[in-house]
């Protein structure tokens, strides 16, 4: 099962990187074609600066005729007057445009930097989902070993019913179970009963209680119950182990794992 679920997340990552490769594609097409654009457009003003050059030629030739074409002077007055507010419109448009393709490119930088840490997060969440299937594997070889040995060397009295128990709560785990929180929240259960259950040593010890088959009963009661509280919240992993797969990548995801991580130690 937690190699479906490596698969799953693979093939997930695999998408979400065609999806980022598709729209650099489209980013990359869009600054082109800014680019062209841009290419054009000066063009098309060296051409108007070309041109108002030639009409400033042209005006101090007709000047330095004869004063006779003062009427045709005039118009090309005129004339230039007209080109020059089309070059001022033009110039305002270039710089209205470069302003455009200024914040443009900055949307693009922003947009790869974004793809590039999105990218680098996908790679963290990766090898976190590797290190946390290499503990929970060598999690599971450790139980199987303590339950082998538990079955090898049974102990005479109140333990065995204790490593009955064990021996079952551990089979629970080994258990393809499907929920690495519930799988967590067992494990600190499992901490607590020991840790009550060595409590409960040290007092039989010092008071002198801690005998084999004696009479005094009541300790062995209170080990029952924290066996029966362990074996109900190991029936709760059990019944949600199916939720594994409602899990998606989020950004968090690697906090929560890390938690658990700790909480399961």
């Amino acid at each position: 099962e937690i190699n479906k679920l490596s698969e799953k997340l693979q093939n997930k990552y695999i998408k979400q990187m065609k999806a980022f490769d598709q729209k650099r594609k489209e980013w990359n097409r869009d600054s082109l074609r800014n680019n062209t654009e841009i290419q054009k457009l000066h063009i098309h003003t060296l051409q108007v600066i070309n041109e108002h050059k030639q009409l400033q030629n042209e005006n101090t030739n007709l000047i330095s005729h004869n004063a006779q074409k003062d009427i045709f002077i005039a118009e090309s007055k005129a004339e230039n007057v007209t080109k020059s507010k089309k070059i001022k419109s033009l110039e305002f448009m270039i710089k209205i445009l470069e302003s455009k393709l200024s914040s443009a490119q900055k949307d693009v930088i922003s947009i790869q930097s974004d793809s590039s840490k999105k990218e680098s997060e996908i790679l963290s969440l990766k090898s976190k989902i590797v290190e946390v299937e290499y503990e929970l594997a060598s999690k599971v070889s450790k139980l199987e070993y303590l339950k082998s040995k538990a079955i090898s060397n049974p102990i005479l009295g109140r333990n065995d019913e204790k490593n009955m128990t064990k021996s079952d709560d551990i089979s629970a785990v080994i258990k393809p179970s499907k929920n690495l929180r519930q799988y967590f929240v067992y494990i600190k259960s499992m901490d607590q009963a020991k840790k009550i259950d060595n409590d409960i040593s040290a007092q039989t010890s010092t008071f002198g209680t801690c005998f084999i088959n004696d009479e005094i009963t009541k300790l062995p009661k209170i080990d029952i119950e924290v066996n029966s509280e362990v074996k109900d919240r190991t029936s709760i992993s059990e019944t949600n182990k199916d939720d594994i797969l409602n899990i998606s990548i989020k950004p968090n995801t690697s906090q929560i794992i890390s938690e658990n991580t700790h909480m399961g130690i």
